[in-house]
This record gives structure tokens, sequence and C-alpha cells, in this order.
């Protein structure tokens, strides 16, 4: 495209090309650091477009979210863009009380732990989520960890990792649970949660 610019000695930004790139939307959570839902935007096919690395400005809907640094030279087969924190996506990680316990056996101290993580979905359309938790990991030999009940989660045990995937409709709330326990020698200090 064509342009005339002054030479008044002041900076000038010129689109040099802008592309509408097409993207598959998902949310991702990690309740146990942030209570808020991201929306990501993953772009297969970028490839195409023979791009070069640069700062970019990312729009979602019409509007402006931010800008991101894209890097053509690290990226996979394909591109992820955080476009930013949905509030209309409720997320609450409690404490389940009447299921955490402590008690003494021998020597040692064993602690249980029970979570509740809510999602709800005040939007006007279904949603896709990943929400993620960990279950602590120990490199002692003398505390051990044991994973309890983890209905529908990917646990990577590498890492600790729980995954949950799901589809939430609109206005619909859905609650994921998981627990585990410690057990370590009573005279040590432990951060468990």
């Amino acid at each position: 495209m064509p342009y005339t610019i002054k030479s008044d000695g002041k900076t000038t930004i010129v689109d040099i090309q802008n592309y509408t790139l097409p993207a598959t939307y998902q949310y991702y959570a990690a309740p146990k650091l942030d209570p808020s839902a991201f929306l990501l935007a993953k772009v297969s096919g970028w490839e195409d477009y023979n791009l070069l690395s640069g700062y970019i400005n990312l729009y979602f809907e019409g509007t402006y979210v931010g800008k991101s640094y894209l890097n053509v030279k690290d990226t996979k087969d394909t591109l992820d863009f955080s476009l930013g924190r949905d509030e209309n996506i409720v997320i609450e990680r409690k404490k389940q009380k009447e299921y955490n316990t402590s008690q003494f056996i021998g020597s040692n101290r064993k602690v249980s732990f029970a979570w509740e993580i809510s999602v709800r979905n005040k939007k006007k359309t279904p949603v896709t989520i990943v929400v993620e938790d960990q279950l602590p990991l120990s490199t002692d030999n003398q505390i051990e960890i044991e994973k309890g009940e983890t209905p529908e989660a990917t646990y990577d045990e590498t890492n600790g990792i729980l995954k949950w995937k799901f589809t939430l409709n609109s206005a619909e709330t859905k609650k994921v649970n998981f627990s585990y326990s410690v057990k370590y020698p009573k005279d040590k200090n432990v951060y468990i949660e």
C-alpha cells in the first residue's frame, strides 16, 4: 500500500501487512496460582503466511487486547496467544474441611487434604476450558505422598500436575475434586498445601 510519510522528524508507524488468522479458542485456569480464566487462541497453519519475528498487536472481536512478541524460530506447529482474563468465567478453589484429617501413626504424622474446584460459565456461549492443579511432590524418601481420588483428571507423575478438560454450556457450573495425603516424620516441619 502506498504511504505518504511527512519529513517532520516524528516517528511514524506504518502497517506493512495485516493478517486475520483463523484460531481455535480455549480457556486455561490454574486456580492454585490465580483464580482467573485466561483465553488462549491457538493458531495452526501460520507457516503459510511467511511471518517474521517481531512485536504484534492482538485484537479479539474488534477490541485491542494487548501486545505480544512473535518468535517464529522457537514455535511449534501451533502458535498460542494469550488474550487475557475473562471475568465471565468464575473459578473458585476451596478446601473441603470435612475431608481434611491429621493423625499420628507411630513416629509419623499423616495429613490428608481434599479440594474442590468450581468453574461457572456466565457467558452466553459454550466454552472449552483446561483446569490444572498440582499434587505435592517429595524428593525426601521419608516423606510419602499418596494420591487420592482424582475423578476425570489426567495425572502426570513426573511433575504432579492434574489436568481436567471439559466444555461448559452457558450458565453451567462444573465441580471437580481431588485429594491427597502426606505421611512424614512428626519431628519434621513440612509445608504441604
